[in-house]
């Protein structure tokens, strides 16, 4: 069965933490999921919930604490490290000290769950290397040493070598954690093109929610109190996504799908829009200065974006036209 709903990694009352000498250090418990073929899944949390230390245990380099792991029903503690090399690859965030191989040669290293002890490529092994690399877009890098790279272009060779080990689950700990704007995205879309190509359960930890919402097909949310497990748009709708970081400042905005920074409310706006570039920016420039937005009729200010050079507004004693965001807080500033 290589279905996309086939269950793949499972767990029941899982308890996830580490050894401190005798004492038993728990991170997070009572963890009950599924990870199927063909998802992209993201797993958030604050710093210290307990992300690392779930991926480590999934990889079989942290055993549990209590509670069972599954991998297609086999329990995971009775699969071989051989075995398992075959069934479940890992990149992790450390910068890689290989940088005096070239790419071909790091990704060549994937293959060794195969190869065996002397390594020796064959013709297939060979040709699945060159088709890793050529899948996340490194084929003009091959021949290139690691040292020589730039942090998105290591990652993907990264990746690479975990491709070439044929495995169902990829599992990523912070893998756009050193990357820029473009590199972060370039690196999620291939995130989910490994995942619907190759038919394979994709698993990641991430602080970046925004890129996490836009592409995961399920969240994993992860905090003390335990791991909610959901599709995305389901988690946000129910209001997981606010609960996740726990702060008095900070709140979930389920309208732009980011974290806010709370702030009283000076004045209430109303604000539409035929142009929906327009209302999001203008929401966002009205939030950002403390302005509470509504849809009552009870408002300070009536916003009517016509155009961007072209904004109507509308207070108790007047109508003002303005002819940019800047000119338009102004006015809502000296009006308030």
């Amino acid at each position: 069965m290589n279905g996309k709903n086939e269950i793949l990694l499972s767990a029941e009352n899982l308890r996830v933490g580490y050894l401190l000498g005798k004492k038993e250090i728990k991170v997070c418990d009572g963890m009950n999921f599924e990870l199927k073929r063909g998802e992209l899944v993201a797993l958030l949390g604050p710093n210290g919930a307990g992300k690392s230390t779930l991926l480590r245990t999934l990889s079989s380099s942290l055993q549990p604490l209590s509670g069972n792991v599954y991998y297609s029903g086999r329990l995971l503690k009775n699969i071989s490290q051989r075995d398992l090399s075959r069934k479940i690859s890992v990149v992790l965030t450390d910068h890689t000290q290989a940088g005096g191989l070239t790419v071909s040669e790091l990704v060549s290293l994937g293959r060794q769950p195969y190869t065996g002890f002397f390594g020796r490529l064959k013709a297939r092994d060979l040709r699945l290397v060159d088709e890793a690399i050529n899948s996340v877009g490194l084929s003009f890098k091959s021949n290139s040493y690691m040292a020589e790279l730039s942090d998105g272009e290591r990652q993907k060779a990264m990746i690479a070598k975990a491709l070439v080990q044929e495995t169902d689950i990829l599992l990523l700990d912070e893998p756009a954690a050193f990357l820029d704007v473009a590199s972060k995205l370039e690196l999620m879309a291939l995130l989910r093109q490994i995942a619907v190509e190759r038919n394979c359960a994709v698993l990641f930890s991430s602080h970046d929610v925004e890129q996490a919402l836009a592409l995961s097909d399920k969240l994993w949310l992860m905090s003390r109190d335990g791991l909610l497990c959901g599709c995305t748009e389901d988690m946000v709708l129910q209001g997981h996504l606010s609960d996740l970081f726990r702060s008095n400042n900070v709140r979930f905005d389920i309208g732009s799908g980011v974290y806010r920074l709370c702030s009283d409310t000076s004045a209430s706006v109303s604000v539409k829009a035929q142009d929906l570039s327009l209302l999001f920016w203008a929401k966002n420039a009205l939030l950002r200065n403390g302005y509470g937005i509504t849809d009552g009729l009870a408002v300070e200010f009536a916003i009517d974006l016509k155009a961007k050079d072209c904004i109507e507004i509308k207070t108790k004693n007047s109508i003002v036209v303005c002819k940019s965001f800047e000119e338009m807080l102004e006015t809502i500033r000296e009006n308030g």
